[in-house]
């Protein structure tokens, strides 16, 4: 009887361990990170529960600690379904008849099926880029009729070049003018993604007809701003008393493929009279797209203005922050020292030699190894003896997430007071290889910023740098291509 016993409770024991042991594995493949298992190739249905990679607060976000990845991280864009042709659900504008030089607010709300490539949407709108933007001179109504679109469409574009076409809504544009014009144009600054550069000022006045034939006055008198508010569309405000600013984009969730936002600037008188414009911006995002497509963490950086000590060092601040959702650890850094004499003096028939490779420990450099999302604040410094012919310190950063994802980074910081041309050189591979290029042309140590320019227009840096446009001067030979982004 006992031992009867004896076997069903083991039996039981038995029993227990298996469905112990089922439980386990069940717990440790829901654990698994992106990285491990087969690729998931199955559709994703509309309000089916599932979150997109790109999930707010961060698509950068671990989905759970799970094991480190083993060898290569499978890129997370594998993960996904094929690609779908996006579905354009809505567009509006904010205006049924404008004058022809009047703007006209025009909004696209698109999506993908069941949303699984949302974030990789790319609007065009009349040419412009966004899913908001302000259209201006569109082509003049026919007599009595429906205004010509003169080929305006909207586009959006998805993953792998799939997309979508409409025309724009009907908006009649009638035969008529505002009195004055004011225009709002952007720029990126050299060598930055984030910092953009806005100019707005007043383009045109159209004169009140009338009034001059009737009473010899214009009645419409020109506008002539002393007050500029400006809107970024990121939360951030800001008014000047120039017609220019600069506005650092660098803080945006790099949740997407693309940023847009429309910037707006209203423009005030004497009188206290204002006009406005708006502006649609786009921002490549480099943290979505190298995390999506190789499975790498973007550490980002942000170097700000130097600072002289009595003892002639200069220190150069230095924010560096990451959009992944646990700290990340720096394990290598990699310096090259850029000095002044070799760019200001060089051109392709000479050109300057590529500085050696130092490699440091990233506790000396930085200050710390380990960063969190929130960055730390590093303070790179140029001494006086070592340094005194040193413009520029690049650096290279490589690391790892807890759970096994590479990191890589990159910044320079850079002395202050250089020629522009110079500190461009530093910043711009392509600037670069036109400035060696318009030395060599010239045959000049040294050439202007409009030299360059002026050069481009006669065609001198076509195809670069695979061939040689213009005449070459005596004794020149085409240079060997170098590839530009290299790894170091």
């Amino acid at each position: 009887m006992s031992s009867r016993r004896n076997k069903a409770l083991l039996a039981l024991a038995g029993f227990a361990a298996l469905a112990l042991l089922s439980w386990f594995f069940q717990r440790e493949e829901q654990a698994v990170p992106l990285s491990a298992g087969p690729v998931d190739t199955s559709p994703v249905e509309p309000h089916a529960g599932r979150e997109p990679l790109w999930q707010k607060p961060s698509m950068l976000a671990p989905r759970g600690p799970g094991p480190q990845p083993s060898g290569e991280p499978v890129p997370p864009i594998a993960r996904l379904p094929p690609p779908a042709a996006p579905v354009i659900e809505e567009v509006s504008a904010d205006k049924t008849s404008v004058c022809f030089n009047e703007d006209v607010l025009v909004t696209v709300k698109a999506r993908t099926p069941g949303g699984a490539d949302d974030a990789f949407l790319r609007y065009r709108v009349g040419g412009e880029a966004g899913p908001v933007v302000s259209l201006r001179r569109l082509s003049l109504s026919s007599k009595g009729g429906l205004p010509e679109r003169g080929g305006y469409t909207v586009s959006v574009t998805g993953r792998d070049g799939t997309h979508a076409t409409v025309p724009l809504p009907d908006i009649e544009v009638k035969d008529c003018r505002l009195p004055n014009e004011f225009e709002l144009v952007h720029s990126l600054e050299p060598g930055s993604g984030d910092v953009v550069r806005l100019t707005a000022s007043p383009i045109g006045h159209n004169p009140d007809i009338d009034s001059f034939l009737a009473k010899g006055r214009d009645e419409n008198p020109r506008f002539h701003p002393v007050r500029y508010v400006w809107s970024f569309d990121d939360g951030t405000t800001v008014e000047t008393t120039e017609g220019t600013v600069v506005h650092d984009f660098s803080a945006r969730a790099q949740t997407a493929l693309y940023s847009y936002f429309l910037v707006r600037c209203e423009a005030f008188d004497a009188k206290g009279d204002s006009l406005g414009a708006s502006k649609a911006l786009e921002l490549k995002n480099p943290a979505f797209e190298v995390f999506m497509t190789k499975g790498t963490v973007r550490l980002l950086a942000q170097p700000g203005p130097a600072t002289a000590d009595g003892e002639g060092r200069l220190t150069v601040p230095v924010r560096l922050w990451h959009q992944w959702g646990t700290p990340i650890t720096v394990k290598a850094v990699k310096l090259r020292r850029h000095r002044g004499l070799e760019l200001q003096h060089a051109d392709e028939r000479n050109p300057p030699s590529r500085p050696a490779v130092e490699e440091l420990f990233p506790d000396h450099v930085l200050g710390a190894s380990r960063i969190a999302s929130g960055g730390i604040l590093t303070q790179i410094q140029f001494e006086p003896e070592r340094d005194r012919e040193v413009v520029a310190k690049e650096f290279r950063l490589e690391g790892e997430t807890a759970e096994g994802w590479p990191v890589k980074g990159s910044f320079m910081a850079i002395r202050p007071g250089l020629d522009p041309v110079v500190r461009r050189m530093l910043v711009d591979g392509e600037w670069r290889s036109k400035v060696l290029r318009a030395r060599a042309h010239l045959d000049k140590a040294d050439v202007t910023e409009k030299e360059v320019m002026d050069l481009e227009g006669e065609g001198l840096y076509v195809e670069l740098p695979r061939a040689f446009r213009g005449t070459p001067p005596p004794g020149f030979s085409a240079p060997v291509p170098v590839a530009q982004a290299e790894e170091w």
